[in-house]
């Protein structure tokens, strides 16, 4: 079975791992996973799992996952890394940006509040700003295994009824609606998407790799006009969250610099 690999976070596990092990049977939580003495319980795989931003990753991939960090990690000790000054100063140096950033991040969450009327002040602002580089459109896209069951997906949506037979076919094929560019879809499926004028179709089957492809077309928007603010809400909401952090993250600094004793001889750089 293919195993996914989280490599984002493989090399602050891999230093963490430098802290030390916890080698003490656990009573409270099933172990669901050992090398050697070193084992990882339910609780704590669940928990590695919630800090997880990516829905593709499953319990099974922080199990697999955490085997090869503490394979490798042991690896390491059995070679003697733990004692190299140079990776032992990485770690001291390490664990102080470590703490330093989830201080300064924790201050930051109590300090920054965005209100709707200050997302909304931006947008006003720069709206100029939020267009569309491409033609986009509004979709359900359905990808069906027969020619059979592409021809009753498109016979129900068609009806273009909101009864319980199109809801069962949302849930059935999992579908949500999705906004595409241009050029982005494969060249088939691109074409009949953007060459049509009408506001609203049903295009397909259209067959592609052994695959059928039937697209519910919603809304079309054209190059050049504006997002609207529901659209570009989230956007705005993370850009301004980001500059209230600098500004506060400033002051936070300038606070801390005022409160303590620094000493600082730039001449002995010189």
């Amino acid at each position: 079975m293919y195993i996914k690999k989280i490599p984002a976070l493989f090399t602050v596990v891999f230093i963490l791992g430098f802290f030390g092990c916890e080698k003490k049977e656990p009573s409270d939580s099933p172990v669901v996973a050992r090398v050697n003495d070193h084992f990882l319980t339910l609780n704590e795989a669940e928990k590695r799992l919630r800090s997880y931003s990516n829905e593709n990753i499953t319990l099974e991939d922080v199990v697999s996952n955490w085997i090869d960090t503490e394979l490798l990690y042991l690896a390491a000790l059995e070679n003697d890394f733990d004692k190299d000054k140079i990776l032992q100063n990485r770690l001291f140096e390490f664990r102080r940006r470590l703490f330093g950033d989830a201080y300064l991040e924790a201050v930051l969450q109590k300090e920054t509040h965005i209100t709707n009327s200050m997302v909304k002040d931006f947008y006003e602002k720069y709206k100029s700003s939020f267009v569309r580089a491409a033609d986009e459109a509004l979709i359900n896209h359905f990808v069906l295994n027969t020619k059979k069951e592409a021809d009753r997906v498109k016979k129900v949506l068609s009806q273009h009824r909101s009864g319980g037979e199109r809801k069962e076919l949302f849930a059935s094929y999992r579908v949500e609606s999705r906004v595409v560019k241009k050029g982005f879809l494969i060249k088939a499926l691109d074409k009949a998407v953007f060459s049509s004028r009408k506001a609203s179709a049903v295009i397909g089957p259209i067959a592609d790799n052994q695959r059928y492809h039937v697209i519910e077309v919603l809304k079309r928007y054209k190059q050049g006009s504006s997002y609207g603010l529901d659209e570009v809400y989230d956007e705005i909401l993370q850009r301004l969250v980001q500059q209230q952090k600098m500004l506060k993250g400033k002051r936070v600094l300038d606070s801390l610099r005022t409160t303590s004793n620094i000493e600082i001889n730039l001449e002995l750089i010189k």
